[in-house]
This record gives structure tokens, C-alpha cells and sequence, in this order.
């Protein structure tokens, strides 16, 4: 509690990784839908990587941060 009454909320990080295998235009629709959600998250690391015995379907990696409440 701060010094005039007013409550203070803190907020610690919350780091997220995400493994997947996906096509291009899927993982645009995820990333898409992160960005329209209600939590704030930030997308730190994105590697997408060929894999030749699924042309189609990339491995995908991302690190991903958002803030939760101490709460």
C-alpha cells in the first residue's frame, strides 16, 4: 500500500516457450490471434525451421513473455 491509501499491484513475468510443427500461414493465424487477445504478450524469439520430410509443416519454436499479478 502506498503512502495516500492507493493499493499497489505488482506484476512479475512469465516466461512462456513453445515448441510446434506448423504450416506458414497457421502459425500467422496464431501469432494473429496473440496479438487480438486480451493478455499483453510479447513474442521474443520466433525460429521457424525447414523440415524436408514434411515440406509443408515447419518446426516451429517461439519464446513468448506475458505478466501475471503477484496476487
Amino acid at each position: 500500500m502506498e503512502a495516500d491509501g492507493k493499493e499497489v499491484e505488482y506484476y512479475r513475468e512469465m516466461p512462456i516457450l513453445l515448441t510446434a510443427k506448423s504450416g506458414y500461414h497457421q502459425l500467422g493465424k496464431f501469432v494473429s490471434n496473440l496479438e487480438r487477445g486480451k493478455r499483453f504478450i510479447t513474442v521474443r524469439n520466433l525460429r521457424v525451421q525447414y523440415d524436408s520430410s514434411h515440406p509443408r509443416m515447419h518446426n516451429i519454436r517461439m519464446e513468448l513473455g506475458t505478466y501475471v499479478s503477484e496476487d
